[in-house]
């Protein structure tokens, strides 16, 4: 029970100051995620969140567990799994817990080595560690996007559809 409780006081301390983040920083990164996006058929959605939910907060699990699971009912209310070509990806950043997380659908989890994902994430994980999330992500996105394009290119003559929403969602 304490540790819950000591989680919930962090988390809810966090709520509202982690979201101020620098000026254009959405917009840079939507920025970004649409220049991603021109390069191969794959759809990105971004989520940040100051803190998970005081639900998440009181379930007893690991902190690891409980940010794996709200990417994934994340991943899910957003749809992302119902893409066209089933290649949607959700990146999930939890600012309380400076961790990322990382949900594929079915095309991207069958084309793409898990180790790649790893190692990218570990580089993206060490800039949000450092509070330098706008330049950890940017580059993660850079990375993604050349890696993305080798497997889910782009058709020749066939302009891409962009099914999810390039800019972040905040919370």
């Amino acid at each position: 029970m304490e540790i819950r409780l000591l989680r919930w006081i962090r988390h809810r301390w966090l709520d509202d100051a982690a979201l101020r983040l620098p000026h254009g920083f959405v917009e840079r990164l939507a920025e970004g995620i649409r220049r991603s996006e021109q390069a191969h058929s794959a759809q990105v959605s971004l989520h940040i969140e100051s803190s998970l939910p005081t639900s998440y907060l009181w379930r007893k699990r690991e902190m690891s567990a409980l940010l794996e699971m709200r990417a994934k009912d994340l991943f899910a209310s957003k749809g992302i799994w119902d893409t066209e070509e089933n290649n949607g990806l959700l990146i999930y950043l939890c600012l309380a817990e400076r961790s990322v997380e990382l949900v594929f659908d079915r095309a991207v989890q069958r084309a793409i080595d898990g180790a790649q994902w790893e190692s990218m994430l570990s580089r993206m994980a060490q800039h949000v560690q450092s509070s330098d999330i706008e330049v950890g992500m940017l580059e993660f996105l850079g990375e993604m996007s050349t890696l993305l394009a080798e497997h889910f290119p782009v058709t020749q003559g066939r302009t891409p559809t962009n099914e999810i929403s390039d800019t972040p969602t905040l919370q």
